[in-house]
């Protein structure tokens, strides 16, 4: 069906006949020589003008016979029945090619006999900015093989049985008008053999309409750009539009129907939007619409193999308040900016609409590039970022139901408690998720093909304060989180009873993963998923977090370009299957300041492999492991493994490796260093504060106290191109459960200072090769330092142990201005040396 094919024919019908020369104009009113319609009734000839001035006119039936007739209201005319004279009508429109512009018929029921407002007998007609209020039939178009009518901007309201009732026409020709909450059975009748039903505004406050347009006997019918609204408060047998072919086609008028760019609302009760029923065949197609609320789109009864439907490109949704409409308590159904609907359709073989309804009773150039569907285009600024509240007893009970209803830079609020869900997938950018007291994930039973209970498929998206739990399928792969795309932060998040805690997708690489304080208990399988599966995405940070009851399962394995994990703790059950963190892609890759323990799979076995799979010379390959505790339980196995020629750089030091094991296997093309790595057979030589336990912090006569040596800087270039340099030695360490604290020195080998390293709750004697004066100082004081300890850092603590500076010693003698510093006593520690200062007021 082409829509561009009937303008031209439909431009036939409506030239209405010019004014004749000879043509009279009559005057109507209160002042006039004539002061009722009725009184020029009879005078009027063919092309005569008629004007009427501003007023209330309650008048006998009048029937104009002329025909080409232009009655014109001059202000605010409305036009009453007589109620001590019957009539059929209110006016009768009898002669052809009449024009009627700005005229009201109301309460035509008061007078006995039909109560029709308007009734067009003649051959065309055309109604502009009129009004129909309070009739039986607002405007009745009677039968006429050969009639046009053309009905514009007109308001119909509380009709009792149909607002605009069209017999047996060619074509019918109905746009900007206002339907606003009759009280009657149908709006629009239609029996014409063509309609064109464009840019108008339905609406049923009253819940009384059965139908907004019946079509009684198909035709070539047009439904552009309409607003229809409907409380449907009965059953599900209403609808919006009914359209039924059951007398043969006209050779110029086919039976087809086109419905598209419209909105539809139904904001009650179930119902059937477009019912569809016919003898004929016949095409229909609707497209590009917005169909919100509850209900079926199309119900068809047509005799099977009669009709072609195509329903491509609408935007379906049962819910009001996810489409995104400015104020549906208002009937305002512009879309918001955030409407899933913007910017969203299929490539139409119907004809664009280059205009759309704007109230009252007019259009306008529609704005945008025509690719939102619905009546509206796009047209406001981005909205005030929204924030959404989920919980039992909330509009939003769940987050499946909220998930796809948010748009960019909102926040979503999830109430404490345990939520049974279907699969969520967050599609909006710069969202921010956040548990309110203890919020569980669990699956409902249904599966996506990524097997997840939520997936994220755009970016910037912070989580905090979530447990995603008990998920497995039978393949192994029940995941808590599927990235899809975009940089995902979680913080304070639990994984628990899954089989695979967070994948991505293997397509994404423009992504970044930042986990901070998280938990992953109870997890794995005998499987060869890890729980965390990092593909080639731009970097991996994890701090603060710990992974316990792993299984065989990989706590990690990462092609990031850029991986850091510090400050962590790992509970691995078994090596046997693969190692504890695997980085087959090479890369930047930094494990500082966590403890492992693991029960070794044998030799062949590794904690941490590096570099087995694919590795490219154009990343960043250096791999720096240092100040971690790792613990064997089990057989021998292999601390560090990496075996690549393409590792540029390898730094393994100042571990504490406890158990049986190689403490490092790998080489570098440049730098290899071992050092100071701190090795026992046995859990019971490190000197554990409880190794049982897992607390793995040394005491103070642990052979690892004071055992590391200066391990210097590392530098990253970032993505951004630009070089960042920081300290090799960890700012914090673990503590349980997920959270870190300040790590106040460097000296310790392994995740952990003493444990009277970090506090500085006891006398300290003061060492004399630290001179620090003056003491106490008010505004400045000079250290100095032995020679030996040049190039070290000073570190001053509080007498909360709570780090206040950190200074690399450039010279024995340091300089060191306390402006903003408070009163009080200060520990400055270097090495192993220290001693106290005091800071006036």
């Amino acid at each position: 069906m082409r829509s561009s094919a009937h303008a031209a024919l439909f431009l036939l019908f409506v030239t209405f006949p010019t004014l004749l020369a000879s043509a009279t104009t009559w005057n109507v009113g209160p002042s006039r020589t004539y002061k009722m319609p009725s009184d020029v009734v009879s005078l009027v000839q063919d092309h005569d003008t008629v004007l009427i001035d501003e007023g209330t006119y309650r008048d006998r039936e009048c029937v104009w016979k002329a025909d080409g007739l232009m009655i014109v209201g001059i202000g605010r005319v409305e036009l009453l029945p007589d109620i001590t004279q019957a009539g059929e009508s209110i006016w009768t429109a009898a002669g052809g090619g009449t024009q009627l512009i700005h005229l009201a018929f109301r309460q035509g029921t008061e007078r006995s006999g039909a109560g029709i407002g308007l009734y067009a007998k003649g051959a065309g007609c055309q109604v502009d900015s009129c009004m129909f209020s309070g009739n039986s039939i607002g405007l009745r178009i009677a039968d006429g093989e050969s009639s046009y009518v053309q009905v514009n901007s007109c308001t119909f309201e509380n009709n009792e049985f149909a607002d605009l009732d069209v017999g047996r026409i060619v074509i019918l020709n109905l746009r900007t008008s206002w339907f606003r909450g009759s009280a009657n059975a149908v709006n629009v009748r239609s029996r014409a053999l063509m309609n064109e039903i464009k840019y108008n505004f339905f609406t049923d406050k009253l819940g009384a309409s059965t139908t907004t347009l019946e079509l009684m006997r198909g035709g070539w019918t047009f439904i552009t750009g309409n607003i229809l609204h409907g409380a449907r408060t009965i059953d599900s047998s209403k609808h919006f539009i009914s359209y039924v072919a059951n007398e043969t086609a006209s050779a110029a008028f086919p039976h087809a129907v086109e419905c598209a760019w419209n909105t539809f609302v139904n904001d009650l009760d179930s119902m059937t939007f477009i019912e569809t029923a016919g003898s004929q065949p016949y095409e229909v197609r609707i497209v590009n619409n917005i169909v919100a609320g509850k209900g079926t789109l199309i119900g068809d009864t047509t005799i099977p193999g009669r009709v072609i439907i195509d329903t491509a490109g609408n935007h379906i949704d049962q819910r009001l308040d996810s489409v995104g409409f400015v104020n549906t308590a208002d009937h305002d159904y512009h879309l918001l900016a955030w409407s899933p609907a913007r910017d969203t359709y299929t490539s139409p073989i119907v004809q664009l609409p280059f205009v759309e309804y704007l109230h009252p009773l007019r259009i306008q150039n529609r704005p945008g590039n025509n690719a939102t569907v619905g009546a509206f285009d796009y047209e406001e600024p981005p909205p005030t970022p929204r924030t959404w509240l989920v919980g039992w007893g909330r509009s939003s009970g769940t987050p499946s139901d909220v998930c796809r209803r948010v748009h960019d830079g909102d926040t979503v609020l999830i109430d404490s408690g345990e939520y049974v869900d279907g699969i969520s997938d967050w599609s909006a950018n710069n969202l921010t998720i956040i548990g309110l007291g203890k919020v569980v994930i669990r699956s409902n039973g249904s599966t996506s093909f990524k097997n997840a209970l939520w997936e994220i498929e755009a970016g910037s998206v912070f989580i905090e304060g979530i447990e995603f739990r008990d998920h497995t399928t039978i393949d192994g792969k029940g995941t808590g989180l599927f990235i899809v795309g975009g940089d995902v932060t979680l913080r304070s998040c639990t994984f628990t009873g899954l089989q695979r805690c967070i994948v991505f997708d293997p397509q994404l690489i423009a992504a970044r993963l930042t986990i901070e304080q998280c938990a992953f208990e109870g997890l794995g399988s005998e499987t060869a998923y890890p729980l965390i599966d990092c593909r080639a995405i731009k970097s991996l940070s994890i701090s603060g977090s710990s992974f316990h009851n792993a299984g065989s399962s990989a706590i990690v394995s990462s092609h990031a370009h850029s991986n850091v994990i510090s400050a962590c703790r790992a509970d691995v059950t078994d090596l046997s299957l693969q190692p504890a963190l695997d980085f087959p892609s090479g890369g930047f890759v930094q494990l500082s300041g966590t403890n492992v323990r693991a029960d070794g799979g044998g030799a062949e076995r590794e904690i941490l492999r590096y570099g087995s799979g694919t590795m490219s010379d154009a990343r960043d390959n250096r791999l720096f492991v240092g100040y971690n505790t790792i613990v064997n339980d089990g057989n021998a196995t292999v601390f560090v493994r990496a075996e690549t020629t393409r590792l540029k750089s390898m730094r393994v030091i100042n571990n504490l490796l406890v158990g049986d094991g190689l403490q490092s296997s790998g080489q570098a093309s440049n730098e290899t260093n071992t050092a100071s790595n701190h090795y026992a057979y046995n859990i019971s030589l490190p000197g554990f504060v409880d190794a049982a336990a897992m607390d793995y912090r040394i005491t103070d006569t642990s052979p690892a106290r004071f055992a590391a040596v200066q391990s210097g800087s590392i530098t990253i270039v970032k993505d951004d191109g630009i070089d960042s340099t920081y300290s090799f030695q960890p700012l914090t360490s673990y503590v349980h459960p997920q959270n870190t604290a300040r790590r106040t020195s460097w000296y310790d080998v392994g995740a952990y200072e003493s444990v009277l390293s970090s506090h500085v709750d006891v006398v300290i004697a003061d060492h004399p090769a630290i001179r620090i004066a003056p003491n106490p100082a008010q505004t400045s004081l000079t250290l100095t330092l032995p020679s030996a300890l040049v190039g070290h850092d000073v570190v001053i603590l509080d007498m909360q142990g709570s780090e206040v500076a950190r200074i690399t010693a450039r010279d024995s003698s340091l300089r060191i201005s306390l402006d903003g510093w408070s009163a009080g006593i200060f520990v400055s520690r270097c090495g192993t040396l220290s001693t106290r200062f005091f800071v006036l007021p």
